[in-house]
């Protein structure tokens, strides 16, 4: 079986062909969509809820960098040398 392009197309040959594979050995279970969507979900919003930590925690700190930061202190220096 060909593998059309695109991420989504190649997860649901993949997922198609474990599913053959699958169903040549016997029982199988099957997640519904809606519940690989949820997990997917739960999933990322994880992975924002720590990426937000983190640069909370930098703020706090005094380390986070922006480009509009960087790019600030780069003039105030330029301005400072000229």
């Amino acid at each position: 079986m060909d593998c059309p392009g695109g991420e989504q197309d190649n997860r649901e040959y993949v997922r198609r062909n474990e599913v053959q594979r699958l169903l040549s050995r016997g029982d199988v279970v099957e997640i519904s969509s809606l519940n690989r969507n949820d997990a997917l979900v739960t999933e990322q919003s994880s992975l924002r809820a720590a990426k937000v930590a983190a640069i909370k925690k930098e703020v706090i700190a005094g380390t986070y960098e922006t480009p509009w930061r960087i790019r600030g202190t780069v003039e105030r220096l330029l301005d400072v040398i000229a």
